[in-house]
């Protein structure tokens, strides 16, 4: 049997709360100060920061993934066929 399309909504919103508490958990606990290094340039900056930085840029990725997968499937199905009424 298959999920239908409230509890497969029920799910994600799950998922996506067990990962926000995860994710502040992780933050809450790494907020001391640390050197970041890119390139020549360097910074002293908070780890609290620098993860949520990270994070957010990987939510980003992620979402433009999935807009492009979603995108490219449409665009291989080819054009809608138009009916004359």
């Amino acid at each position: 049997m298959g999920m239908n399309r409230g509890n497969a909504f029920k799910a994600k919103i799950v998922t996506l709360i067990v990962a926000l508490v995860l994710i502040l958990v992780v933050l809450a606990q790494n907020s001391s100060a640390v050197t970041f290094h890119f390139f020549f340039w360097r910074a002293e900056v908070s780890q609290l920061l620098l993860v949520l930085i990270v994070v957010v840029a990987g939510f980003a990725a992620g979402y433009v993934s999935a807009l492009l997968r979603t995108r490219r499937a449409g665009a291989a199905a080819g054009p809608r066929q138009q009916t004359e009424a």
